[in-house]
């Protein structure tokens, strides 16, 4: 009797024993499949912010080489400009004849302003928002926020570029204003022109350092690895 009490007990152990394995066993598939789910989720989401985020970078991209392939074509107008009026200076043209000139230079190119490309964030923000950025390797990080960095740093330009371009406007604006009064001197706008050109070379400059860095963040399509 007393085998038979104790067999029985140590079957009801063993038996207790397996559904504890088996509560465990359970619980740990659980928690598994539950981290499996989230981290699929997340890899998801990841991939889904790396491409609207790619996909704002390259319409930014293509916002900044319009407007450097613009900003272009004024300098170049400008320079050609201002050779215009100086080779009539050199010959001795009268100013009314050289105003004369000017306003037909005027007339049919693009000389003056500067064109600002239209720059969005809202991917970024977004992703920054919903927390995707953080399932993103650091590689594939550091280069969308590089981008995104440049892209601030353009929408903040140096007080010194601001004041030459500022300048320039107003020796234009005066140039300009004189030539319609029939009163303005050549010589006024060589010199506005010289401004105007110094504003808009920097002013590219800086739009070309952006186009790099949006280069750099789009140049490879592979897509962002996970974290």
């Amino acid at each position: 009797m007393l085998f038979d009490i104790k067999r029985i007990q140590i079957h009801s152990l063993h038996e207790f024993a397996k559904e504890y394995l088996m509560i465990v066993v359970g619980i740990l598939t659980a928690l598994t499949l539950e981290h499996i789910v989230v981290g699929i989720h997340d890899r998801h989401m990841a991939e889904a912010s790396y491409e609207r985020i790619a996909g704002e970078l390259r319409a930014n991209l293509d916002q900044v080489n319009d407007a450097i392939a613009q900003n272009e074509t004024h300098l170049r107008n400008q320079q050609d400009a201002q050779a215009s009026i100086t080779d009539d200076l050199r010959k001795g043209l009268s100013n009314e004849k050289v105003n004369e000139h000017i306003g037909q230079l005027f007339a049919h190119k693009e000389i003056l302003g500067m064109i600002n490309p239209t720059l969005r964030r809202e991917a970024w923000d977004v992703a920054m928002a919903n927390g995707s950025l953080a399932h993103m390797d650091a590689d594939t990080l550091r280069r969308l926020a590089a981008a995104y960095a440049a892209l601030h740093d353009s929408e903040q330009p140096d007080f010194a570029d601001q004041m030459v371009a500022a300048r320039g406007a107003e020796m234009l604006l005066v140039a300009s204003t004189g030539l319609e009064l029939h009163t303005g001197s050549p010589v006024d706008m060589v010199n506005a022109l010289k401004v105007s050109k110094a504003a808009q070379g920097s002013y590219l400059g800086n739009l070309k350092a952006l186009r790099e860095a949006l280069q750099r963040a789009v140049g490879s399509e592979a897509g962002p690895r996970h974290s």
